[in-house]
């Protein structure tokens, strides 16, 4: 017989133990269940839209070695598919017709055409000679944040994948939009499709963040039916030769560059939001746009005679153009060298040692970076004013875009005169950048700049 003194004593003794034990359990048994939900419905949808989706490669022939690889899923039964543009580009930029695209199915491989592109939001519509059993749903939508997505693709030249995430919102970095999701996703997926719980494409894998774990991203679907809307399906579409693409990518390049001049020129007028007005030290910086990432950063050099104070600024996306080559994106660094113990001669010379430091590297870079998609870099040097009184002098360099003749990549340094115990150092680069937008770019960020005794 059980002494019921002995077990409520036990009880009142160990009750946190036997609560946590339940609720542990209970933890284990949702989790469970949550688990074989998911598997169960990952499964039903790789069984049902597996076989719409297929690996793109390209190579110099049908059967040569690929040289590089990714994924496709079929858009139009009549032989369309959508990919990423990064995965076909290198066949658009081969002036000399060296390699082709193929779609590859089992131990078969199509022949594929590229007939519409968006360097922009690294979209691509392809064709081939077959005609497909189905195609998949495209839903445009957005989605609930924390909506279970599934991404599929071939990893790292692998198989056939599906791996499960959540959908968590569109992310804007001004004309650039993608899918922030924690889908797994890995090399040779890009291309693929991001499905919801019923199978319908939302987005297009894209992109996984470096150095993160988990964080990785999509092209929202609509960016798809936008190019799939310039395309006579019915009539086979028509395959793009080189120098008409050349024209669509310059285009693209100046719609980027017309939006973010917009965006940084009228931020807080309509165009754009800014964020709160950077301060570094007694320098009293610019609105920037909230597209920006921005980062600050203090650094008191070894014997604490002076200090530098960093806010650095970037567009976290760009267009890609090529392999190595990025345009569409722009960022701009400001410096405050604050004196602490030296003396006016011995600051000067100090903040001297450190821009010729870095203008050796910057030259040397300059000097003899080789890429032929630039034109070599042309420099210049002008002393200027602020419309609040500062002056700085500044030195900008120009290296054109050889494919795209009104586009340019731009680096610039601006160095203030001293103003009280402090130097003001502002750099900026701009990728994609029209000739008439360089000295607005420039003024804009140094035109509103104030010294604060």
């Amino acid at each position: 017989m059980v002494n019921l003194f002995n077990l409520f004593k036990f009880i009142k003794q160990n009750g946190l133990c036997i609560l946590l034990c339940f609720f542990m359990m209970a933890m284990v048994t949702v989790r469970a269940d949550s688990t074989s939900t998911a598997g169960t419905e990952g499964a039903a949808l790789f069984k049902r839209i597996s076989a719409h989706v297929f690996q793109i490669k390209t190579a110099k022939s049908a059967d040569a070695p690929k040289s590089s690889y990714g994924t496709g899923f079929v858009v139009n039964r009549r032989g369309y598919l959508i990919t990423n543009y990064h995965v076909i580009a290198s066949i658009v930029h081969d002036e000399d017709n060296n390699y082709k695209a193929f779609l590859v199915d089992g131990q078969k491989n199509f022949e594929a055409k590229v007939v519409a592109f968006s360097a922009i939001h690294d979209i691509a519509l392809i064709k081939v000679d077959k005609i497909f059993d189905g195609e998949l749903s495209l839903y445009p939508q957005e989605l609930p944040v924390g909506s279970d997505i599934y991404s599929l693709g071939l990893p790292e030249d692998l198989r056939m994948a599906i791996v499960n995430g959540n959908y968590n919102g569109v992310v804007r970095d001004g004309v650039y939009e993608r899918i922030f999701m924690t889908t797994p996703i890995n090399a040779g997926m890009s291309g693929g499709p991001t499905v919801d719980g019923k199978g319908r494409v939302v987005g297009v894998n894209v992109s996984y963040q470096i150095g993160a774990l988990n964080i990785t991203f999509s092209v929202p679907i609509k960016h798809a039916l936008s190019i799939m809307s310039t395309v006579n399906m019915l009539s086979g579409g028509q395959e793009q030769n080189l120098q008409y693409a050349y024209s669509v990518i310059e285009k693209q390049l100046e719609q980027i560059q017309n939006s973010l001049m917009q965006g940084i020129l009228h931020v807080g007028a309509g165009a754009g939001t800014a964020k709160e007005i950077p301060v570094i030290a007694k320098w009293r910086l610019i609105p920037l746009s909230d597209t920006l990432k921005c980062w600050g950063k203090n650094i008191t050099s070894e014997k604490k005679q002076f200090q530098t104070i960093g806010h650095y600024c970037y567009l976290k996306n760009a267009a890609f153009l090529e392999v190595g080559n990025y345009s569409g994106t722009f960022e701009i660094h400001y410096e405050a060298l604050e004196n602490i113990s030296l003396s006016t001669l011995q600051f000067y010379h100090q903040v001297d040692e450190v821009l010729n430091k870095t203008e050796i590297l910057e030259n040397a870079y300059l000097s003899f970076l080789k890429d032929d998609s630039l034109t070599k870099y042309a420099c210049d040097e002008n002393l200027v004013v602020t419309k609040t009184g500062i002056p700085f002098r500044v030195n900008f360099c120009l290296s054109g875009l050889v494919k795209y003749k009104n586009l340019y990549k731009l680096k610039f340094k601006a160095v203030s005169l001293r103003k009280g115990n402090s130097y003001l150092i502002v750099r900026g680069n701009f990728d994609g950048i029209g000739r008439e937008n360089v000295f607005r770019f420039m003024e804009h960020h140094l035109a509103g700049i104030e010294y604060k005794e």
